[in-house]
């Protein structure tokens, strides 16, 4: 007998070691919905959910969505929009799941071998793939890491950084601010507020995400701040749109960064620009990103950012400093092969 929906959820929850309580704050839904689904008193639901219930879980979604016979949207929307997939599929239904599995396996094999062969010539993510890389179900939570590494990489003496990526997104606030003493061509001298998304239409998400924060600013000054809007997509119109917030003059400066900027940043960041060339599917060549490189590498003196249990981020000027983080309480250590950007608490 097939295990329900619910079964399911409990088994991997349960080896995740996550109480139902866990999974429901890190999901930000209700506890008792996470119960209910579990005891099959409620319907499943909707793919997206599901393949965010399995990222927290760290595992594959496939069997969750096989169980419910759903697609994620972002999968979905391509089959939809690709009549060759909608033929292969049509004449695919009548396999068996050994044919099915036999399938994945030349697939996968096939794959694997294109990626070998394209390893052999370095290719590395340019503004077409993150584009692509944008209607993934990992992008939302993955777009402030990608800002929070070229910030890191390229600006001069941040002194403040709060910019949480993953499943953190899910929190209230901006979605970042910096303090930069000495910023360059895309992070702003001074205090900065950032909000990004991966919606297609980034004008729309730009425009609630300025409308917001202008009303209800929190803790930042707009008349000492920049706001800063980012997006994965091409946005032709970007510069006519901070224009026009920048004459309202409620902030002190309005900046739009898109794919074609972000590209060109990651040129000035060899590490992050190889980080999410790996992660979009490129092949980057036989180079080495920074935490794959700080594992062999004995600690010298250098400078460095403690990121600490609140999201917080400060500098530090010394290889084997233990003062305690402002924040948190933890000491951050520099051990051998350890990595030049610690997190003390993550």
């Amino acid at each position: 007998m097939t295990a329900s929906f619910g079964a399911l959820l409990r088994e991997q929850r349960r080896a995740a070691g996550l109480t139902q309580r866990a999974l429901a704050e890190r999901a930000r839904l209700d506890f008792s919905y996470i119960s209910k689904l579990e005891n099959d008193r409620l319907p499943p639901p909707a793919a997206d959910t599901i393949v965010l219930l399995c990222s927290i879980l760290g595992v594959p979604a496939d069997d969750l969505l096989a169980s419910t016979r759903k697609l994620p949207s972002a999968v979905e929307e391509k089959v939809s929009a690709n009549a060759a997939a909608q033929i292969f599929l049509r004449e695919a239904q009548d396999l068996t799941e050994a044919q099915w599995q036999q399938l994945a396996r030349r697939l996968h094999a096939q794959i694997d071998t294109r990626q070998k062969r394209s390893s052999m010539l370095p290719t590395r993510a340019n503004a077409y793939d993150l584009v692509q890389w944008a209607s993934r179900y990992d992008a939302p939570g993955q777009l402030p890491e990608l800002v929070r590494r070229l910030i890191l990489a390229t600006a001069g003496d941040i002194t403040y950084l709060e910019m949480r990526s993953g499943e953190g997104t899910r929190y209230g606030g901006y979605d970042g601010t910096v303090k930069a003493e000495r910023g360059n061509a895309f992070v702003p001298d001074g205090l900065s507020a950032w909000e990004m998304g991966v919606d297609p239409r980034p004008k729309k998400k730009a425009d609630d995400d300025y409308k917001k924060r202008t009303a209800k600013p929190l803790d930042v000054d707009p008349s000492q701040a920049t706001f800063v809007f980012v997006t994965p997509h091409r946005w032709p119109g970007k510069e006519n749109w901070a224009a026009d917030k920048r004459k309202i003059g409620l902030w002190r400066d309005v900046r739009a960064l898109d794919a074609d900027d972000l590209t060109t940043w990651l040129t000035l960041a060899l590490e992050v620009h190889v980080w999410i060339s790996r992660l979009v599917g490129k092949g980057p060549g036989n180079v080495e990103d920074l935490a794959r490189l700080a594992r062999g590498n004995s600690p010298a003196t250098f400078g460095g950012i403690h990121h600490c249990r609140a999201g917080r981020s400060r500098s530090t000027t010394h290889s084997t400093a233990s003062d305690p983080c402002q924040y948190c309480d933890h000491s951050r250590r520099f051990a051998r092969g350890s990595p030049r950007v610690h997190r003390c608490c993550f």
